[in-house]
């Protein structure tokens, strides 16, 4: 743990930060605040960069002055490029937010809590990394919004990857005209997240008739 921390505050890596997540998923940290060898030099190798593992130190730096300037110029490299809509930059963000489920999600659990989901999705789904807001609609206060009051439970994997496919849908056509309730093959609690949203827009901004989710 005092290495990882030691590494991050190198990098002017914050936990609270999506650089935090960006930096996990280049060297696949097995858990929050957790680092291996292994996973450094298979992850910086993987893009190019051959850097050796650092012999960490609580008092003093042992990273070299060369390797820090690099890895923290790549992180920020990514980081720019989130909120972007080119694909390069969706491929970075994809890879990131699917990394970041399993690792916050507790050893012997399937889910991770709601209120883990939501302060996860404020990090991911807003400045510095894509933004999960269109000219009408604020899509990431709605969605957390209408879980905090109509769902309440936690957040499994396929929740969690399908708020991703959602919000880029979202995010390429608001209105939605890609959405079929006869057809729809999204989890329950999109298509109920999609009848509030249009309602909520009907109404001028309340959020209709109270909707059960299983």
């Amino acid at each position: 743990m005092d290495g990882m921390m030691q590494y991050m505050s190198e990098l002017d890596v914050s936990p609270e930060n999506v650089s935090f997540l960006i930096l996990a998923e280049i060297v696949q940290c097995p858990a929050m605040g957790e680092m291996t060898r292994q996973g450094f030099v298979d992850g910086w190798t993987n893009i190019g960069y051959a850097f050796t593992w650092p012999a960490f130190s609580t008092r003093t730096s042992t990273v070299s002055a060369t390797t820090i300037p690099a890895q923290t110029q790549h992180i920020n490299s990514i980081q720019s490029q989130l909120p972007s809509n080119n694909p390069t930059s969706r491929a970075h963000m994809r890879k990131i937010y699917r990394y970041t489920f399993p690792l916050f999600k507790p050893a012997e659990s399937r889910a991770i809590q709601l209120d883990v989901a939501t302060t996860l999705w404020r990090v991911l789904f807003a400045p510095p990394s894509m933004s999960w807001n269109t000219e009408t609609t604020p899509w990431l206060d709605w969605w957390i919004e209408f879980l905090e009051a109509r769902y309440k439970k936690a957040v499994n994997k396929d929740m969690w990857d399908q708020t991703y496919e959602f919000a880029e849908k979202t995010l390429g056509d608001e209105k939605m005209a890609w959405y079929d309730e006869s057809t729809s093959a999204w989890p329950a609690v999109v298509d109920e997240f999609i009848g509030w949203v249009k309602e909520r827009r009907g109404s001028g901004g309340g959020g209709g008739e109270s909707m059960q989710v299983d």
